[in-house]
């Protein structure tokens, strides 16, 4: 499985844990080549001999938070200022959001196995 891939896995496993998130297979891809694309990598590692992946989660949550609220903020003071609303930027708005989601639930999950494991 390449990255993108669990990307994309990770994305679906947030819609159907009932996180409130509800995006598309499509959005989910596209959320998965922005992360990518933003210097998201994964690293293999051995969890009782099964081959797992482990995102840089914290770095990831804290690079997609800052470009979040950078965006969230310049679209506010462009409405602000008597804009319009730009239908692409509220999606990409909400797609870092998902993104957001998506690592934390990972983070919460991976967190767990790892206290389960010591």
């Amino acid at each position: 499985m390449d990255v993108r891939e669990k990307l994309v896995e990770l994305l679906d496993d947030t819609q159907r844990s009932g996180t409130g998130y509800f995006g598309s297979a499509i959005e989910n891809k596209k959320i998965a080549d922005y992360l990518i694309k933003h210097g998201v990598t994964v690293q293999e590692y051995k969890v009782a001999e099964i081959d797992q992946f482990k995102l840089p989660i914290d770095d990831a949550i804290l690079i997609l938070k800052e470009e979040y609220k950078q965006r969230v903020d310049g679209y506010a003071t462009h409405i602000s200022y008597g804009g319009n609303g730009d239908p692409a930027e509220e999606v990409h708005i909400d797609a870092l959001g998902m993104a957001i989601a998506a690592l934390e639930l990972q983070k919460q999950t991976f967190s767990h196995h790892q206290k389960e494991n010591d």
